[in-house]
């Protein structure tokens, strides 16, 4: 009886052999396998669902326009038939006049297809548009490249250009800044008729002597001066009239 008693004292209990491996197992272990259980929905319970997202398709993508290598119908058509339809394309109202003293002239967009089109239409463009043009302070630097594009055209026939020459009336004024435009009148043979109003054309004013002087560029192409010439004539001439310009204003003060 003895023997058997020993022997049940020294073997060990399940239970206690179950919470020893716990024991051993490491703290990190435990740790995560409670989160996993927690983590676990209770039985019976639904899982949650998903929230859904509507997407918002994207815009379609607007295709570029690529320039097209085909020839134009229109020039295919024979040059006479052409040159009708520019000239119905290009033709505007009577009343109508583009300004040539602003820094961008609004062109057709015939004249912007290609490079035959422009070189074909604008001629006609020129010959047929009535333009404008407004000087303030005896400034033509863009008058002056206007004038000089076209003349590069070889039109003969121009349409009516009209300048309106604006500005401040005053005591000491000078006519040194004309010169350029005087040179472009003598390079291209452009005449210019001055229509003078009551007020700002009186005698001895500036728009009175500006005009004067272009006239000297229509003579110096008429008989054929150089560029030296016309400089020298046209300082001395713009001397003279300033060294008076006291007599002059007192006969046209306003």
């Amino acid at each position: 009886m003895a023997p058997r008693a020993l022997t049940a004292q020294l073997r060990p209990k399940q239970g206690s052999v179950a919470s020893a491996r716990v024991k051993k197992q490491p703290a990190a272990s435990r740790k995560s396998r409670a989160q996993d259980h927690a983590s676990r929905p209770a039985r019976g319970a639904s899982k949650p669902h998903a929230k859904r997202t509507t997407k918002t398709p994207a815009a379609p993508k607007k295709k570029k326009n690529k320039p097209s290598n085909l020839p134009s119908p229109l020039l295919s058509l024979p040059a006479e038939l052409r040159n009708e339809i520019y000239a119905l394309a290009l033709t505007p109202a009577p009343t109508s006049s583009l300004d040539l003293s602003k820094p961008k002239l609004k062109e057709p967009g015939l004249l912007r297809a290609c490079k035959q089109t422009r070189a074909e239409a604008e001629p006609i463009f020129y010959t047929s548009t009535a333009f404008s043009g407004t000087i303030r302070n005896l400034d033509f630097t863009i008058v002056n490249h206007r004038i000089r594009h076209i003349h590069s055209l070889g039109i003969q026939t121009l349409a009516p250009i009209h300048l309106r020459i604006v500005g401040q009336y005053r005591q000491r004024w000078t006519l040194k800044p004309l010169l350029p435009f005087v040179q472009v009148l003598a390079a291209t043979g452009m005449q210019l008729r001055a229509h003078p109003g009551k007020d700002m054309f009186s005698r001895g004013n500036v728009f009175e002597h500006s005009f004067e002087g272009m006239e000297m560029g229509a003579k110096a192409f008429a008989e054929g001066w150089g560029g030296e010439r016309l400089e020298d004539e046209f300082v001395q001439w713009a001397d003279d009239r300033e060294a008076r310009r006291q007599v002059w204003c007192g006969e046209g003060g306003k």
